[in-house]
């Protein structure tokens, strides 16, 4: 472990403390990554390049277990902050004392291990990080190949993002291209787009959603834009809806539509073993 970071004017603790701001992540190309959860899957999937330890600060016991195994392997530094500046550097109002600066986990669209029937989650918009991480989370859960990210508004390394989305974004496979890269990317491979709108007259539970299928969303504010629904490739649908509300959260709405897709797909397994 290197030595002890005690004073909030340390050239390492305010260059972490400047990382809460989005300018200053894109211009380094790190951000941080507060809490065990989030820390164990970033270190999995090695994204985790540093880390930071308050160890009065540490919640369970699981929190020292998992300094000593960073500290044993020796794989990336490890350094020990004093409680008056580690809570400086902490995004929250009772941090658990575990702090480690991240590495770009993006890929390019050629990069990703496409499965040979692919569902993919794209978004187009997103405003709030929080919703962007819980859309990580609820495509990670149902297991889809990638998660698609289009024109963000936040971005990924938000650490409201990151806790949103429990760490899913270090496993799951995330590109960010813009329209036209997508759009030639999934037309090459005969990819359909479900785009959902409330506008839309399919419900989407009548589409066949077992073949290769992107399922597409815009933010809660505006939607998709209109190129989507003019492009050849898709087919829009809603979620039919009863109540006074005229939308869902952006993550229901994805989660809803996205375990559709894999009951039809687990009824095509279930036949086949039949």
């Amino acid at each position: 472990m290197e030595d002890l970071l005690s004073s909030r004017k340390n050239p390492r603790i305010r260059f972490l403390d400047s990382l809460k701001k989005r300018s200053e992540r894109d211009a380094h190309g790190t951000y941080i990554i507060e809490g065990l959860r989030e820390l164990q899957r970033a270190h999995r999937a090695q994204c985790l390049r540093e880390l930071y330890s308050c160890p009065s600060h540490f919640s369970s016991p699981e929190h020292g277990i998992f300094l000593h195994k960073l500290e044993a392997e020796a794989s990336i530094p490890v350094y020990e902050v004093s409680p008056y500046a580690f809570e400086k550097i902490s995004l929250r109002e009772g941090p658990d004392g575990l702090l480690g600066l991240g590495i770009p986990f993006e890929k390019q669209l050629e990069q990703i291990a496409w499965s040979e029937n692919p569902l993919l989650l794209g978004v187009e918009g997103i405003e709030k990080p929080g919703n962007l991480g819980a859309l990580a989370r609820s495509a990670d859960a149902v297991g889809v190949d990638a998660l698609v990210v289009l024109s963000p508004r936040s971005d990924l390394c938000n650490p409201q993002c990151i806790r949103a989305s429990q760490g899913a974004i270090f496993s799951l496979p995330i590109a960010l291209p813009s329209y036209s890269e997508w759009e030639a990317f999934s037309r090459d491979r005969a990819w359909q787009w479900i785009v959902l709108s409330p506008r839309a007259e399919i419900p989407f539970w009548s589409l066949d959603l077992r073949r290769p299928t992107a399922i597409i969303l815009g933010s809660e504010k505006e939607g998709l834009s209109s190129p989507w629904f003019q492009d050849p490739l898709a087919t829009p649908a809603r979620i039919p809806q009863w109540g006074i509300s005229d939308s869902l959260n952006v993550s229901a709405a994805a989660a809803i539509v996205l375990y559709e897709a894999l009951r039809q797909r687990r009824a095509i397994s279930s036949n086949a073993e039949g």
